[in-house]
């Protein structure tokens, strides 16, 4: 689904990425 987001600038992905990898932990919780 954010495939393509990721090949954007790595830079702001990391800080979206980051935010994404909580949502994912929350979610599966």
């Amino acid at each position: 689904m954010g495939c393509l987001r990721l090949l954007r600038l790595p830079e702001e992905i990391l800080e979206e990425y980051a935010d994404y990898q909580i949502a994912l932990d929350s979610a599966k919780r």
